[in-house]
């Protein structure tokens, strides 16, 4: 084989490796997608259950803090605390999609969004009942982005509701992959209240 043959079948072979690479890579950034809309779409069918009532929901997803990476060690790991690698690989895009198949979400810019705080409504003679249910009528839902462990059969997210100075909930909820798709998992992971 001449030195020309050589050099130009190394370079059709290193050529279709990169292209080959760049496949894999798109493809696994469509996985990505894809997974994410399944898992964000679940999340938020439990979350908001049978009932009709509209939800706001943040139009951006937040990225997880050093923090939220502990809290999913803490969790995956079955509290040994052993360290996971994450893959944060979800974008703003990837959570509109995935909440535009539900009709009762509302999407709020978090920089516009005005809690109707129920202490505010006390203090001003509102009922407690009238109160809370108006601060939770206005609530908004804040959700992380999804982190994928190596193998990609575990993803973590974390999640707010604020509905008021001391009236919320939140915490990290971590999905495993099964046969019938993204479930999520039993364990319970962290969790606040306010």
């Amino acid at each position: 084989m001449s030195r020309a043959v050589k050099c130009l079948t190394i370079a059709a072979v290193a050529w279709m490796g990169v292209h080959a690479a760049r496949c894999l890579a798109d493809e696994t950034t469509v996985n990505r997608t894809s997974d994410a809309r399944e898992i964000y779409s679940a999340f938020l069918a439990q979350w908001m259950g049978k009932d009709d009532v509209p939800m706001n929901v943040a139009n951006t997803a937040v990225r997880p803090t050093p923090e939220d990476i502990r809290q999913y060690n803490e969790c995956a790991s079955g509290g040994t605390g052993r360290a996971v690698h994450w893959i944060t690989g979800t974008s703003d895009s990837d959570l509109n999609s995935a909440l535009s198949s539900f009709t009762r979400v509302k999407l709020v810019d978090l920089k516009r969004w005005q809690p109707v705080d129920p202490g505010d409504l006390i203090a001003k003679g509102g009922s407690v009942g009238a109160a809370v249910n108006a601060g939770i009528a206005n609530g908004l839902m804040t959700l992380s982005a999804i982190s994928f462990n190596e193998a990609h059969d575990t993803a973590m997210l974390t999640f707010s509701f604020v509905c008021g100075g001391l009236c919320g909930h939140g915490g990290a909820v971590m999905f495993k992959m099964t046969s019938k798709g993204w479930v999520q998992d039993k364990q319970p992971c962290s969790s606040w209240i306010s």
